[in-house]
């Protein structure tokens, strides 16, 4: 394939806590929010790709089946930070040279740490 319909904008973060979420991934990305305009807050830094936190009136209760890989340094210390700002830790695998945690964000989104 020789041309791509289109490049990734941005990830789009859904929440019915704006304030909280907004909160909990500015520190868990370490980004500072650039950009807020109801119902969005977006949380740029130079050379990553945008995350945006959208405001709804609910999650759904099934996953969309996406979800994003955070790479991480130390994995049971992001965990840790990660659960001390308001996530929860669902398990951890191992697959060879590979460690990853799946994670959830205070509305119940699914990411994964990995080293």
């Amino acid at each position: 394939m020789d041309k791509s319909v289109g490049v990734i904008k941005c990830i789009v973060i859904n929440t019915t806590d704006h304030p909280r979420s907004v909160e909990f991934w500015s520190k868990v990305l370490g980004r500072n929010v650039t950009a807020e305009y109801a119902p969005y807050a977006e949380l740029k830094k130079e050379g990553e790709i945008t995350v945006v936190i959208q405001k709804v009136d609910a999650i759904p209760s099934q996953s969309t089946g996406v979800h994003f890989d955070l790479k991480v340094e130390h994995l049971e210390d992001a965990i840790d930070l990660v659960c001390r700002l308001g996530g929860s830790h669902v398990k951890t695998l191992k697959k060879a040279k590979w460690s990853w945690a799946i994670m959830q964000d205070p509305d119940g989104n699914v990411f994964c740490l990995c080293d």
